[in-house]
C-alpha cells in the first residue's frame, strides 16, 4: 500500500504500475476468499483494512477491481464477526480499541452491513459465527494462523467468545504483551483462553515471543440453525504427548440461554 500510495503521490508511473500489480499479488495470497485474513488476527485485520481504505480512497475511480472486491469482502467479514459494541472477539493477539473500528472504515467507505440472524462457517478462515436476536456467538474452529506465519497464533482452539446486545459476557484475556517472557507466554497459552485445559499442556508448541511449533487444526463437525436454537460442534486433536481429541457442542437458544458440552477421547476413539 505504501509502495502504490508513495508512486501516486510522486508521479512515478512505472513504480505505481509494478507496485499495483504487487498489491494484487498480497491480495490474493493473503485475504481468503470468506473476506478473513490469513493470520487470523481480528485486530490485525482491521489494521489492514485501514490501509486498504485509505488507498481506496486515494486511488478514486482508478483503483483496481481486484482491491474493491477485497475490500468488500473483508469489510463484510469484520462485521460479521465484530460485537455488538462495534469492537473486535480477542482472539490471536486481537485488543480493544487498537486499530480503526470496521464501522469507521465502512462510512468512510460509503458501505452499511446490518447485522441479521444467522450461522456462518468462514471455512477459510476458521470462525464460525451465530446471531439470534441480540445474542453473537462466535467460535475459533481452524488452524493456527498462517502456516508461515504464526507469528499471533495463541492456544485458543474451540475458544468462542458471547455477547448480547452491546454486553460481553463470555470473553478470551486478550493481548497484554509482545517481546518476550512470561508475560507474553502466558497470552499466547490455553489458559489465557475459553477452553480445556489439559494438565499443563498446550495445545500447541509455543517458543520465543512469536514463535509456535508442532500444532494441530481444529475443525467443524456439525452445525444446525433454525429460528430458536443454533447447534456449533467443533473438534480439536492435541498435539504430543497427549493426542487426545477434545470436541465441543455449542447450543444457544433465542432466550439467550447457553449450553456447551465438553468431552474427550483417546486416538482409537474411546471415552478419555
Amino acid at each position: 500500500c505504501s509502495l502504490v500510495i508513495g508512486a501516486r503521490v510522486h508521479g512515478l508511473e512505472r513504480l505505481g504500475a509494478w507496485a499495483e500489480r504487487r498489491l494484487v499479488a498480497a491480495l490474493d495470497a493473503q485475504f481468503a476468499l470468506d473476506g478473513g485474513h490469513e493470520e487470523r488476527s481480528p485486530s490485525y485485520h482491521l489494521g489492514l483494512l485501514s490501509a486498504l481504505t485509505e488507498l481506496r480512497l486515494l486511488l478514486g475511480g482508478s483503483a483496481p477491481s481486484v482491491l474493491d472486491g477485497a475490500l468488500e469482502r473483508s469489510l463484510a467479514f469484520a462485521a460479521n464477526i465484530e460485537h455488538g459494541d462495534g469492537d473486535v472477539p480477542q482472539f490471536h493477539d486481537s485488543q480493544l480499541g487498537s486499530r480503526p473500528t470496521r464501522r469507521e472504515l465502512s462510512a468512510l467507505l460509503g458501505l452499511a452491513h446490518e447485522a441479521r440472524d444467522g450461522l456462518w462457517h468462514h471455512e477459510q478462515t476458521g470462525y464460525v459465527v451465530a446471531r439470534l436476536g441480540p445474542h453473537h456467538l462466535i467460535l475459533d474452529c481452524g488452524r493456527f494462523g498462517a502456516p508461515t506465519q504464526p507469528a499471533h497464533a495463541h492456544c485458543s482452539a474451540l475458544s468462542f467468545e458471547l455477547s448480547s446486545g452491546m454486553e460481553r459476557l463470555l470473553v478470551n484475556r486478550g493481548t497484554m504483551a509482545y517481546g518476550e517472557g512470561a508475560r507474553r507466554r502466558a497470552t499466547r497459552g490455553t489458559a489465557f483462553h475459553n477452553t480445556l485445559q489439559l494438565g499443563g499442556h498446550e495445545q500447541a508448541e509455543l517458543w520465543r515471543g512469536f514463535r509456535m511449533g508442532a500444532r494441530g487444526a481444529a475443525v467443524v463437525e456439525r452445525l444446525e440453525f433454525d429460528e430458536d436454537r443454533v447447534l456449533i460442534q467443533g473438534a480439536f486433536t492435541w498435539p504430543a504427548p497427549t493426542h487426545l481429541t477434545h470436541r465441543r457442542r455449542l447450543i444457544l437458544q433465542r432466550c439467550g440461554r447457553l449450553e456447551v458440552t465438553d468431552w474427550l477421547s483417546t486416538p482409537d476413539g474411546e471415552p478419555a
